[in-house]
């Protein structure tokens, strides 16, 4: 996919060449030579390449952005781990540069080694995780990453350098921060913290609100405005959406951190009424020294908002298939008759014929045809269907997102008019909201419709029952579409335009099928061969299953699937070795607690209030940052590819962009959300298990005995 301009940009040198390659020109037997690509496969791939392209970025950034922060943390928390050997070696006469260099030397040997191995694991990860999750079909993707282990390393090094490098920046900022510190300045500071965060110096909350703003409001103008073309607009729609929704997010998160700590002394307030002493231990702990609970909450709070969203979105995505699917083809089978061996009047023989295929639940034929509307000065194009009302219900497939009344009952209509319109000679019809606007009807009036494919020729009238959202269609550039009773059509067509004897015949076919692979298989087999084959077939159980393996569609699933675990792990691993760190920090002063009379369970259970705040607010706030970021991402960042094996695989550029949102766009909730929070809940408390565990178990002799300073 990388290579795809390199590879168009040879076929034209190839067709350049070959047109100027006087060898090829044999006169007379063969002359004007040319060298053509079918299709142009590869150009109209290219822009659907460019549709998924942004989304996948996008997320792969925000992934990235996850990870290094994580990094950072761990940087930070590899300082803090020796705080209290800088804090001697500053006692003793240590000066900063001595102090600063020594560690930076640490954390660049540290960075040197990660550097080095951290793309050979992952060239190792990559390849087990592709033998597994790659059809054999597809194994030959792994020779990209064949050959040289450190030329396949060296495409890798931007992303290394950016982690090794924000690793020893984060190291670097923390050692300066604590250079300052003396013993009695370290005790001070682990009594009452006074050292405020970084972003909340920078003011980095008010600074994403901004952003998230202005994001905001550039994304509503290219949305409202025609100064874009659709193009463009799908382009930069689904990455501003993005930033702006992940600034929002950040800049709500951040204001929540920044009074974090006034809630935890009011909480306080509150367990100084209660005669238990553990909770108001742990809340006054974590009043007076915020910063540890505000980072964990931060890492592990974002972690789950994005797994939230990550779900959210794959089973949104994977909704999208089937809607799309469904919209195109209107039912299990649809196409075009090749030869109109049926009249109007035959409309149920040629039903039954297709009914008796094994396997079929019902059949319904109609008309359809690209016919022009909106008068002789202003034309546009309409996807014109005429059905038989008394089958199609329940053949076609339609959904609540098409229509809030049901196709039965629209169908009803339909018949009930078709005595009415032969005597008036104007059609009922079923109209989208888009032909409703293109043509701006109103309820009770009429309009015309062109028949003849040359002209504005051979008028129609028409008048409007319903309007619905959509009609199913698979029409290039999702045109306005009319729905009309063939019955009704025909006698009205008949009394006008086939005055000279013609009379419109049937031409399209609709089928229901069963789901089992027998029928399935009897089905294909009669509409591809034999008197019942049809034309511009569309299958959409064959386009479900050639849409769920689309490279687009698996590239987007992959960097989702695999940066939320990602994020996720490495948010559980930041959390708990923060945790282990703060514990066991604290152990002297859980010794002197108990040294004081406290229990050991008092002791466990004041570590369980403030590891239990943290992964409540931090789960809490992810739920409900990760529906947020759902609801405002997803209607702009799902794709919409087009089946290969399809009629419609040749879709224009311009049509692509405007199938990206039509039909709607659905937001699912999966069930195995719950699950997720289930399993996270639950590592979460096995963590809190061991670690009140481990706390309570060294003896205070042990703990209390006189240290190095």
């Amino acid at each position: 996919m990388d290579n795809l301009d390199t590879i168009i940009n040879s076929v034209q040198v190839v067709q350049v060449d070959n047109s100027n390659d006087t060898e090829l020109e044999q006169y007379p037997f063969l002359t004007q030579s040319l060298t053509y690509l079918p299709a142009s496969a590869l150009q109209l791939y290219r822009s659907r390449i460019t549709v998924a392209q942004l989304p996948v970025s996008s997320l792969a950034l925000l992934v990235l952005g996850l990870v290094l922060f994580f990094v950072s943390m761990m940087a930070e928390l590899l300082v803090e781990r020796q705080m209290n050997a800088i804090a001697i070696l500053r006692s003793r006469g240590a000066s900063r540069r001595q102090v600063f260099n020594a560690l930076l030397t640490q954390g660049t040997g540290l960075g040197i080694i990660s550097l080095i191995a951290g793309p050979l694991l992952a060239i190792f990860l990559v390849r087990m995780l592709a033998q597994q999750l790659l059809a054999p079909a597809d194994q030959s993707a792994l020779n990209l990453i064949n050959g040289s282990l450190l030329q396949v390393a060296l495409r890798l090094r931007w992303y290394a350098l950016a982690a090794v490098g924000a690793s020893v920046l984060a190291m670097a900022i923390a050692v300066v921060g604590t250079m300052r510190l003396d013993v009695l300045a370290l005790r001070r500071e682990a009594a009452r913290s006074t050292h405020r965060p970084l972003w909340q110096r920078l003011n980095l909350d008010i600074v994403a609100a901004i952003i998230a703003l202005l994001g905001y409001a550039f994304s509503v103008y290219i949305t409202n405005s025609n100064v874009l073309d659709p193009h463009l607009r799908l382009l930069l729609l689904s990455p501003l959406t993005l930033l702006e929704a992940v600034f929002l997010l950040l800049a709500a998160l951040l204001v929540f951190l920044r009074f974090f700590p006034q809630v935890l002394q009011l909480g306080m307030w509150f367990t100084t009424r209660n005669r238990s002493a553990a909770p108001m231990l742990a809340l006054a702990q974590m009043a007076r020294a915020p910063r540890q609970p505000i980072r964990m909450t931060l890492l592990l709070a974002l972690a789950t908002a994005f797994a939230i969203f990550t779900l959210i979105f794959t089973a949104s995505q994977s909704q999208r298939i089937f809607d799309v699917a469904s919209y195109q083809s209107g039912a299990d089978f649809n196409g075009v008759l090749r030869v109109n061996f049926y009249t109007s009047s035959q409309v149920g023989a040629a039903e039954a014929a297709y009914r008796h295929i094994p396997g079929v639940i019902s059949a319904s034929v109609g008309y359809t045809k690209y016919i022009n509307a909106g008068g002789s000065v202003e034309t546009f194009r309409v996807d014109f269907k005429a059905v038989n009302a008394s089958t199609f219900a329940q053949t076609a497939t339609w959904s609540q997102q098409d229509s809030t009344q049901s196709l039965g009952d629209l169908m009803g209509q339909l018949r009930s008019q078709r005595t009415l319109a032969a005597s008036r000679k104007v059609v009922p019809a079923i109209v989208d909201a888009s032909t409703w606007n293109a043509l701006h009807l109103s309820p009770g009036s009429n309009f015309t419709l062109s028949l003849s494919t040359v002209g504005y020729t051979d008028l129609m009238n028409f008048t409007p029952i319903a309007e619905v959202q959509h009609i199913p269609s698979s029409a290039d550039g999702a045109p306005p579409v009319v729905l009309v009773d063939f019955q009704s059509f025909a006698a009205v067509y008949g009394e006008t335009i086939g005055n000279s004897g013609y009379a419109v015949s049937p031409n399209t076919v609709w089928l229901r099928t069963h789901d089992d692979a027998a029928s399935l298989a009897s089905v294909r087999k009669a509409l591809n061969q034999g008197p019942l084959q049809l034309d511009f077939l569309y299958d959409r159980r064959a386009m479900i299953a050639d849409l769920s393996h689309e490279p687009l569609y698996l590239d987007l699933f992959g960097v989702l699937a695999l940066g939320a675990a990602t994020a996720l792990l490495l948010a559980l691993v930041g959390d708990l070795i923060a945790s282990w760190v703060s514990a066991r920090n604290r152990l002297s002063n859980f010794a002197i607690l108990r040294a004081l009379g406290a229990s050991p369970g008092q002791i466990a259970r004041t570590l369980l209030w403030e590891q239990g705040i943290i992964y409540i607010a931090s789960i809490g706030t992810g739920i409900i940052f990760g529906a947020i970021l759902s609801a405002i991402v997803i209607p702009t960042l799902v794709i919409t590819s087009v089946a290969s094996n399809a009629v419609n695989s040749d879709i224009s550029s311009g049509g692509l962009y405007v199938a990206q949102m039509i039909p709607p766009i659905q937001i699912i909730v999966p069930t195995s959300l719950g699950v997720v929070l289930g399993v996270l809940t639950f590592i979460c408390i096995v963590a809190l298990a061991i670690m009140v565990r481990s706390v309570s178990r060294p003896a205070i002799s042990q703990v209390l005995r006189l240290n190095e300073d």
